[in-house]
């Protein structure tokens, strides 16, 4: 099947922004990305849509660490699944399907990295 063009046309697609990691801009700010779960760290996984994963490392989930019974009731409410956060893309790596994205928001108001 060399040579042959598919397309779809699922408005799921036709909406996405983002179709693989390839598609992500390290740099750039998305928007009303869902959180998709918590890992055992304290890092919490997004979804960009048609299975685009990112990471936000627990270091990037607040401009301030801390550990607390408040902070974690914080990122567990902040970051609930289901949950729009807006993040901003550090690093990608289309071929091992891996992306790390920040919450920060001193980072997510600066022009660099």
């Amino acid at each position: 099947f060399e040579g042959i063009a598919t397309g779809a046309t699922s408005s799921e697609i036709l909406k996405a922004h983002v179709l693989s990691h390839s598609d992500l801009i390290p740099g750039k700010i998305y928007c009303g990305v869902k959180a998709c779960g918590h890992l055992d760290g304290g890092s919490v996984m997004v979804d960009f849509g048609l299975g685009v994963k990112g990471l936000i490392p627990k270091l990037h989930l607040f401009d301030q660490m801390g550990e607390s019974d408040y902070r974690t009731k914080l990122q567990k409410e902040l970051f609930s699944d289901g949950k729009k956060v807006d993040v901003k893309v550090l690093t990608v790596d289309a071929k091992t399907k891996k992306c790390l994205v920040t919450a920060k928001k001193s980072l997510l108001q600066s022009d660099g990295f």
